[in-house]
């Protein structure tokens, strides 16, 4: 069980976005992002956690492209060859005679409609500096057309085997395109356009992650560490932060939701009351608008 943490005592951080370092000659912007290890405070009472993140932040930065604009992407694994959590080797460890890395990753962009080389395919995998490739790895640098409507998605890693550690250790971020459609429809936007990335996690006393090496009741002869199908972490982050809080003008606010968990469900309410007005999902907008009192996010 974590530490017994005090909500509401950090401000909720805003999160970085995703800058392109250059314009390529047909237009596309060229981004290059690397997953680290780092540590960040989580929480004014806890240590400085280690993590794993997408330009040494958790959530990784946040991608805000307009539609039709192409993005490249060089995702540069920078990660070391040992893993910071339980890794179960009997399953998904293995190509063949030839075992995997222990460290591999792939970004998926989850939601965009992405050619197959770029998708970010489990057996695409690659270890720090691509010197090993799984069997399906294509590219180094992957496209995203962004040629659907206006939407919300998110990126993470997807690597056979390790997806939920990976997630667990920080690799997710949020993917935002935006379309003329959406900006007819003069929304709240800057500082009263919010990204909510929502996870759960579960604290050592020294402010590291815990995560269980087996389940709660193992049977006789499962390896240790052995897979847990679910998890669920017994602590709320928002954006990064466990409980934070949020000043806010007393006028309408946009929020991007994204449930960033491996396996929690939220049910999100204001209080005392107020209703939600829902204008789209990951698919991009509703045909019309929806009063509703709380948001169920799986």
């Amino acid at each position: 069980m974590s530490p017994i943490l005090e909500k509401f005592v950090d401000p909720l951080p805003i999160i970085k976005k995703a800058k392109p370092i250059r314009r390529d000659r047909d237009g596309a912007s060229y981004y290059e992002v690397s997953m680290e290890p780092f540590t960040q405070k989580l929480h004014r009472d806890l240590q400085p956690t280690p993590l794993w993140g997408y330009n040494r932040q958790f959530p990784g930065p946040t991608f805000d492209v307009n539609r039709g604009e192409v993005a490249r992407v060089k995702w540069k694994n920078k990660l070391p060859d040992k893993h910071f959590l339980p890794i179960d080797q009997s399953i998904h460890h293995g190509h063949g005679d030839m075992p995997m890395p222990e460290v591999r990753t792939v970004t998926h962009l989850h939601g965009s409609e992405t050619p197959w080389e770029s998708d970010g395919f489990p057996e695409a995998w690659y270890t720090k500096d691509f010197k090993q490739v799984g069997p399906f790895f294509r590219k180094e640098i992957y496209e995203y057309p962004n040629h659907q409507r206006g939407c919300t998605l998110w990126y993470h890693d997807h690597a056979m085997g390790l997806t939920r550690l990976n997630v667990y250790s920080g690799l997710a971020g949020m993917y935002i395109i935006r379309d003329e459609e959406e900006k007819k429809l003069r929304l709240p936007k800057d500082e009263y356009e919010l990204p909510l990335v929502i996870t759960d996690r579960s604290f050592q006393p020294d402010g590291s992650l815990f995560y269980p090496s087996q389940p709660d009741n193992p049977s006789d002869g499962l390896p240790n560490p052995s897979i847990r199908p679910f998890f669920l972490g017994d602590t709320i982050l928002v954006n990064g932060k466990v409980w934070p809080y949020l000043k806010v003008e007393p006028r309408k606010y946009r929020f991007r939701l994204l449930n960033a968990s491996n396996t929690r469900s939220y049910t999100l309410y204001l209080d005392p009351g107020l209703p939600f007005y829902q204008i789209g999902t990951d698919g991009g907008l509703l045909a019309k608008t929806v009063k509703i009192n709380q948001i169920e996010m799986t």
